[in-house]
């Protein structure tokens, strides 16, 4: 069983094989059948407050209204979820002693009315009669009208006055009002949070047809939340609500699809689900859908499939869309790679409180404009921020473009950068031999073939040659062999100690390393979908010398290393430069 996190990956931000807390949705009250149930005709748009009319109309309705409030009083301080409920009693009760008040001062004014002649009814006409008996209280009304006053005070927030409303209906067997009696009581809405009241109303809902209800009930077993968790009864509820249409219950059962639990596991089947969920305006499940599409799980792969998700719940704005969108500004991904409109898409999901956006906000503001030599823009070379220096393939197809380059340390005169994407994919060795880094195959071709291709010759008078001590980092079996000159290097275990933060994002941002979209589609490396990283090549020993040690794709070091004649990590070069 797969562990659930929510529907994210840092660089486009969705779901594989991390999920965190919050993937199933219980919806906030929608109205049930995509939003167009419509308060009764018969109801008016505002609570009915008497018109000042000199009738006996006019009187009658001010009594109804008395004996209205008086009832929902009593309803009040007869149900035991309202012993916290005081103060909003004794305001209902004020309400009625100046409703009696206007009502008083109504009948002087029809008492006065009698001494003045009026005009006598047409024939066809039925006279207006006093009440005799007590007017018609709010459990002789329509469940509709019911639900239709519950649901304007809901609106305004007063949840006090829908909750009589919404019981009365419910006593008469209204599903709506049952599913918001259930939604009430487990989110806490004017009364104490009650799970195992919220489920029983939610069961009533559902077994009269309630996809909202259904749906809720579903999330409650999918994560255990007043019950024994069940993912089998969870599936069910999750099914009974999708068949009607609910698009949070597709999204959840998509979800469930996804990761194997309670079903088979089925990419294609979830991928269907988020489909239809999306086509239906599900901002959430367009988000996920765009993921899919942009990876290629359980659909063919495609960028601009994905784009066009993404770009749908990012007009609705769903914050992590807009944040994806900005992931495939910045990176290139199916769309010409634009810093201007990946900061417009971070900004507009930062302004959400979207933290990881903020983060990358703050990163582009930093970047440095490429340029042939550093020295214009040595003095603004700073630890964390990035600089464009040399160029080699990393579009899809092979398209050279110029390489970036996190700065890791800067002295007066020279600053260590490191390639923040892996640019390359090969063994540390050809053979599977005894070797240290200073008689590895890939200490040789970064040296010659990548130092040629990458950098101009006016380029390469900026990159020092600098002496590498190769320590012992791993264990005694293995030697880190003689100190070495280089020009272009991998970093050892004991660089990632002196220049890479040990903790918090930044440690993350700089251990985990995207791939090039090169190797993404022209190398058969690993690339993590939580944010499109690969291991990548150390040059300390691992265990012994026919292991290398490198950095795995969840930024973690792996000191006993990995085969040496493997092409099972990525290279991320490392340069010196002078700033003289």
């Amino acid at each position: 069983m797969k562990n659930r996190s929510l529907l994210m990956f840092t660089t486009l931000t969705a779901i594989f094989f991390l999920f965190g807390t919050g993937v199933g949705q219980i919806p906030l009250p929608e109205i049930p059948g995509n939003n167009t149930t419509e308060i009764p005709a018969d109801v008016p748009a505002e609570t009915p407050v008497p018109e000042w009319i000199q009738t006996q109309e006019a009187i009658q309705m001010m009594q109804t209204e008395i004996v209205q409030t008086q009832d929902a009083i009593a309803v009040m301080q007869t149900q035991a979820v309202w012993n916290n409920t005081l103060e909003a009693v004794n305001t209902e009760q004020t309400r009625v002693v100046q409703t009696q008040t206007i009502f008083g001062a109504t009948q002087t004014k029809v008492a006065a009315l009698t001494l003045t002649p009026t005009p006598k009814p047409l024939a066809t006409q039925e006279p207006t009669k006093v009440p005799t008996k007590t007017p018609q209280t709010t459990a002789t009304l329509s469940t509709d009208v019911l639900f239709g006053l519950g649901l304007e005070a809901y609106t305004r927030g007063e949840y006090l006055s829908a909750f009589p409303y919404f019981y009365d209906a419910a006593d008469q067997g209204d599903v709506l009002s049952l599913f918001f009696l259930g939604y009430m009581n487990y989110a806490g809405m004017g009364i104490p949070q009650n799970y195992e009241t919220a489920l029983r109303y939610f069961k009533k809902a559902a077994d009269l047809g309630s996809p909202d209800a259904q749906n809720s009930l579903g999330f409650m077993y999918d994560y255990g939340i007043g019950v024994e968790q069940s993912y089998e009864k969870a599936v069910n509820y999750y099914q009974l609500a999708a068949e009607q249409g609910d698009t949070s219950a597709q999204f959840n059962l998509g979800t469930l699809y996804y990761l194997g639990n309670g079903v088979e596991q089925s990419l294609e089947k979830a991928a269907n689900y988020f489909q239809t969920a999306a086509d239906a305006g599900h901002s959430g499940s367009q988000n996920t859908l765009a993921y899919l599409y942009a990876n290629g799980y359980g659909v063919e792969q495609s960028y601009e499939t994905a784009l066009k998700y993404y770009q749908l719940a990012a007009d609705q704005n769903y914050a992590m869309a807009q944040y994806n969108l900005g992931e495939m500004y910045e990176s290139g991904y199916g769309v010409e790679q634009s810093l201007e409109m990946a900061l417009k898409y971070y900004q507009m999901a930062a302004a959400q409180g979207y933290s990881d956006a903020q983060a990358k906000i703050e990163t582009l503001s930093n970047k440095t404009t490429p340029t042939e030599t550093p020295k214009s823009a040595s003095s603004d070379f700073q630890v964390g921020e990035s600089v464009y220096f040399g160029n080699y393939k990393q579009g899809k197809n092979g398209e050279v473009k110029p390489i970036e380059w996190l700065i890791l340390s800067v002295t007066e005169d020279k600053a260590l950068l490191l390639s923040l994407e892996s640019l390359e994919v090969m063994p540390y060795h050809n053979t599977y031999a005894d070797v240290t880094w200073e008689t590895s195959d890939i200490r040789m071709w970064l040296n010659t073939t990548f130092y040629e291709e990458a950098f101009t010759l006016a380029e390469r008078n900026w990159i020092l040659e600098v002496v590498n001590k190769n320590y012992n980092d791993s264990t005694p079996k293995a030697q880190g062999g003689n100190d070495t000159k280089d020009k272009v290097f991998l970093l050892s275990i004991q660089d990632m100690r002196d220049y890479l933060p040990q903790s918090g994002e930044l440690a993350n941002y700089y251990s985990h390393c995207r791939v090039s979209l090169w190797l993404k589609y022209n190398s058969d490396i690993y690339v993590y979908p939580n944010n499109f990283s690969s291991n990548w090549w150390l040059r300390s020993p691992g265990i012994d010398n026919y292991n290398a040690a490198y950095v795995k794709y969840t930024g973690d070091i792996v000191a006993n290393g990995g085969t040496i004649s493997y092409a099972s990590a990525a290279i991320r070069p490392a340069i010196w430069i002078s700033l003289k």
